[in-house]
């Protein structure tokens, strides 16, 4: 068979431009406005280095954003792929000081006043307060504090003590005979592995703050003799009502060295860390060089290895069932708290998005276990099977996301116009400048006016006009991303998902959101007990009814991620120098910090200078630098909330 050479993926059937609903009443706030949304695909990487001139409508994806100047700014981060797929739909880079972007990438959580200026039109990567997720004793404390109130239903995470403050316990626990098993100590907000060790002493803890102590989990299920952790993406789109994806490709990350129970081997992390960070350094560590070798080396993808599981005579799809339910529960058990915050912060319910690593990892029972979830997972592509995965994951996120195309138009009067002050067409300098003035006291007068519509309260006892048409918002909302899904996989809401798990679910509100989309879109213990039930076909009649759909679907999970014989491309593209569009903003920051590391200035310093400036996403410029904005702007005749 002739190879097929793609440099990435294969064009798409149809040009993916842009979807446009045709819902007729959809929310107040952005879909009224803002009907078309990005659609991402990874085929755009193609056509973003110099190789792409030569390719026939070399511009279909770059004109996406140039037309409606679509904007992004990163903090605190430079994620390469991200940017890369972003350059390749005509997004213009902006400086962290700008406030008129679309989208917002950030490596950490925005401040409150940030996130209560965000507009219909922007979204950024976080959720407010999902700290309670991603820190390691938070997540252990709120899933324990679920399993507190909900019994074994929530027993997936290892006994554990936080230290200093529960140390004494830990000691308690273990002169009385009651810990005799090793432990894990983590730093409890580090990453990639750092700080990790193994003890089997209260006395080897450090005494340092924040560490959290799990129990270490010393029967892993092994393949070929190694263990290995499973990395599970999982976005969310909102809290409240709570909709989440797990997308069909994942990672499954070996040790480099086969694994052995002895103690002493505790001090070789090589053996008993998953790491893909720590283990790249090891001798004995083989990396992936072929998009299409899914299982080879130390780095697999979710499907080769439930595949293989399954060739050792797993139940894999019973497996992806208690892994769905595992992230679905933890979601749960933070879902008060997140939404809480973005109720008091967030006009726009639709601003925000954030994709999560789950850690999952799988003992020698066949019961998964939650490590950690992780804020924002690596995108980084040092292989060709990365890139490939996280290329398309990226793209289906963003497209997830649904980033509005915001024309140089002006909508009609409405509460959200001082939003888009800046998309008419401007004859002058003077007449943007005035413009913009005109905006900024506009805004201040609406943004009080919606903070004052927010003090209403809908109430599901007693629907209103209002109340009714929030529900209509919401389904349609979930069906614009029914059709936006890519990659991913719904798990919630789903067909029975409400039976299964509405019981573990706090009331966070008079409104009943989630209540209310279940009901308008689809009129559990199995799932827990791995002793009393290992496949499928040891469940109920009725229970197999309740999961149908559940394992329906998830036999995308096994699904190759690449196809055979098609030539991938081992790294990004150099994405071309006329391609890298950066505002004014931005290129004088890069230049400051040019300057700063020329004359010696630490880097740490150099941060501090670029975030000085309060980062408020609808404030604007100063009045000379619209006069440069505008200078420049004005050849092309039109401009968009820049």
């Amino acid at each position: 068979m002739a190879s097929l050479v793609a440099e990435y993926f294969p064009e798409q059937d149809a040009t993916p431009n842009t979807d446009t609903s045709n819902s007729n009443e959809i929310d107040d706030c952005m879909e009224r406005h803002y009907p078309e949304y990005v659609t991402f695909v990874p085929s755009a990487l193609n056509y973003i280095g110099k190789n792409g001139l030569s390719l026939s409508n070399s511009d279909r994806y770059t004109k996406i954003g140039e037309q409606s100047r679509m904007r992004f700014k990163m903090i605190k981060t430079n994620q390469l792929l991200v940017k890369t797929i972003l350059y390749s739909y005509g997004f213009e880079q902006c400086s962290e000081r700008n406030p008129n972007v679309n989208l917002i990438w950030s490596a950490s959580h925005l401040s409150p006043y940030t996130l209560r200026s965000l507009g219909p039109w922007q979204r950024v990567n976080h959720f407010p307060r999902s700290s309670e997720l991603t820190r390691k004793d938070k997540l252990y404390e709120n899933v324990a504090r679920a399993r507190r109130l909900f019994g074994n239903a929530f027993d997936f995470i290892p006994d554990f003590f936080v230290s200093p403050r529960e140390l004494a316990a830990f000691t308690n626990s273990y002169n009385t005979g009651e810990v005799t098993k090793p432990f894990i100590v983590k730093p409890v907000a580090s990453s990639c592995g750092h700080g990790i060790f193994i003890i089997r002493k209260p006395q080897e803890i450090p005494m340092i703050s924040n560490l959290l102590v799990s129990e270490y989990i010393s029967n892993p299920y092994l393949i070929d003799g190694h263990k290995f952790d499973l990395r599970i993406y999982v976005l969310v789109t909102s809290f409240h009502p709570l909709t989440v994806y797990i997308y069909k490709d994942g990672l499954a990350r070996f040790a480099s060295e086969k694994y052995s129970k002895e103690d002493s081997t505790f001090e070789e992390q090589y053996c008993h860390l998953t790491n893909y960070s720590l283990n790249k350094f090891s001798d004995h560590f083989i990396r992936n060089k072929c998009a299409t070798d899914e299982d080879s080396g130390h780095k697999w993808t979710l499907g080769a290895a439930l595949r293989r599981m399954k060739v050792d005579g797993v139940d894999t799809k019973l497996l992806m069932v208690r892994i769905e339910s595992i992230v679905l529960k933890t979601l749960i058990s933070v879902q008060g708290s997140i939404t809480a915050r973005c109720r008091n912060l967030l006009l726009h319910s639709k601003c925000c998005f954030e994709l999560f690593g789950f850690d999952i990892l799988i003992d020698s029972d066949l019961k998964p276990w939650l490590l950690e979830v992780n804020l924002s997972p690596s995108l980084v592509c040092d292989s060709p099977l990365d890139l490939q995965l996280k290329s398309a994951l990226v793209c289906d996120t963003l497209t997830l996301a649904a980033i509005p195309l915001v024309h140089g138009r002006c909508p009609d009067n409405s509460l959200f116009q001082p939003f888009n002050c800046c998309c008419f067409t401007f004859d002058s300098e003077e007449n943007l400048v005035s413009t913009l003035q005109f905006g900024r006291v506009l805004m201040s007068w609406d943004k009080g006016a919606m903070l004052s519509k927010r003090s209403f309260s809908y109430n599901a006892n007693r629907p209103s006009q209002s109340y009714e048409r929030k529900a209509r918002f919401l389904l349609e909302r979930f069906k614009i991303e029914e059709q936006r899904h890519g990659g991913f996989v719904c798990i919630f809401p789903r067909r029975n998902s409400w039976k299964l798990y509405s019981c573990f679910m706090e009331d966070v509100g008079l409104e009943k959101w989630d209540y209310r989309l279940n009901r308008d879109l689809f009129g559990s213990e199995a799932v827990d007990s791995v002793d009393k039930y290992p496949t499928l076909s040891s469940l109920s009649d009725d229970t197999r009814q309740l999961l149908a759909e559940a394992v329906s679907n998830v036999s995308a999970y096994e699904r190759r991620l690449t196809v055979a014989g098609v030539k991938y491309a081992a790294k990004l593209p150099r994405v071309r120098p006329e391609a890298r569009k950066r505002s004014l903003s931005f290129m004088k920051s890069e230049e400051d910090l040019h300057d700063i590391t020329k004359n010696g200035i630490t880097t740490s310093s150099a941060d501090d200078l670029q975030s000085k400036p309060v980062d408020g996403i609808n404030s604007f410029p100063s009045q000379n630098e619209v006069i440069d904005l505008g200078t420049v702007l004005k050849v092309s005749g039109s401009m968009n909330h820049c």
